[in-house]
């Protein structure tokens, strides 16, 4: 036998590993905090050979996402690695999700090829939102007891809100501002100390008033805060504080209201204080009318009646009554209008026996109720 071998070798042109990774977010815009956003990772083989174990990394979870594909055909590609995300409350407040992904694959000659991907999902639409509710604790409705206010400011809304800006607006019955003690005072809520005010998180504020004359003159006080925060984007939310009680209807912004009963009163005496009950004598007596209400008392007047005792007139010399002390413009509970009056004894009083007088004092109150005693 006879025969011959011959080897022939043909030289393929050079290798080119070469692919492309694409990355898709379903849903986009995502959705709220909680929600799932569905990565889908394409990689497509756009070299000249084959492509072995190409290996999609992420690390927008933890422990970081990997994926093989154990084989890519050129000109094939493969959808097959998906990556399920859980929207955080840092996605819905940034308004996007950026995510970066890359991807490794060897050819059959031992040459790598890399590949990455960017993908931005946006977020929902930022609805900041508050709720205030201010609520009063009433110590009494005499001067110097205080009222301790407590405001809730709740995050109602989708995203995060910075610390809020509080006005509060307070003013007595009769429309004359005033001022809290201090300004409210933050006390708790900042659950994860990030000094922003997380969704569904409420914060605690306190801040005292001490009632004053003024304030039971005019018959109460009615407040109100003006809560203003800003979302991640700059948008402000802001709400007006409502008393807390719906029993009355209203649900949002009912006045914080501290009302107090006027209770106006005046208690007279009078007393003789000088001079001898005889003929011809002058004898002074004295009127002395207590504010014994809860409000000032203004305009005072003064009124005497003396007769002889067996009830004819009196027709001696008098002067008065003269207001002697307190102030004529008003006098304060616990105060005292002073007046003072005097008589002549005349023939016809010591015949009769003696005299018979009475005065009645009186004062206006702050809603012009006239009192009088």
């Amino acid at each position: 036998d006879v025969s011959d071998t011959t080897e022939l070798i043909t030289d393929m042109p050079d290798g080119a590993p070469a692919f492309t990774l694409e990355k898709d977010a379903n849903p986009d815009p995502f959705g709220a905090v909680g929600s799932a956003v569905l990565y889908t990772f394409t990689a497509t083989n756009t070299g000249t050979v084959t492509l072995f174990d190409v290996t999609i990394t992420d690390d927008i979870v933890d422990p970081a996402y990997s994926c093989t594909i154990a084989r890519l055909n050129v000109g094939a590609n493969d959808n097959t690695c998906t990556l399920s995300y859980t929207v955080t409350q840092d996605d819905v407040d940034a308004g996007e999700i950026v995510n970066f992904a890359e991807a490794e694959a060897t050819d059959p000659f031992g040459d790598t090829a890399e590949a990455d991907a960017t993908e931005t999902a946006t977020g929902p639409t930022q609805e900041p939102a508050l709720e205030a509710v201010k609520i009063a604790s009433v110590g009494g409705t005499t001067v110097g007891s205080v009222i301790s206010y407590t405001l809730t400011i709740e995050n109602t809304g989708n995203v995060s809100l910075t610390p809020p800006v509080i006005v509060d607006t307070m003013t007595r019955d009769n429309g004359t501002v005033v001022s809290l003690d201090a300004p409210f005072e933050y006390q708790s809520g900042d659950t994860d100390d990030d000094d922003l005010v997380d969704v569904d998180e409420t914060w605690t504020y306190t801040a005292a008033y001490t009632l004053s004359q003024a304030d039971l003159n005019a018959g109460g006080l009615s407040n109100s805060v003006l809560a203003t925060a800003n979302a991640p984007n700059g948008t402000p939310a802001s709400d007006t504080s409502d008393d807390g009680d719906d029993g009355d209807g209203n649900t949002t912004d009912d006045p914080t209201e501290v009302p107090i009963v006027p209770g106006p009163g005046i208690n007279t005496v009078k007393t003789f204080v000088s001079g001898t009950p005889a003929l011809d004598e002058i004898i002074t007596y004295e009127i002395v009318a207590t504010n014994v209400g809860n409000v000032t008392l203004t305009t005072p007047t003064i009124t005497d009646t003396i007769t002889r005792l067996d009830g004819g007139a009196a027709t001696g010399a008098t002067t008065g009554p003269t207001l002697t002390s307190g102030n004529a413009a008003g006098i304060d509970p616990g105060e005292k209008w002073v007046w003072e009056f005097t008589y002549q004894i005349t023939q016809d009083d010591v015949d009769a026996g003696g005299l018979s007088n009475t005065a009645t004092a009186g004062g206006t109150a702050p809603d012009n109720e006239i009192v009088s005693d």
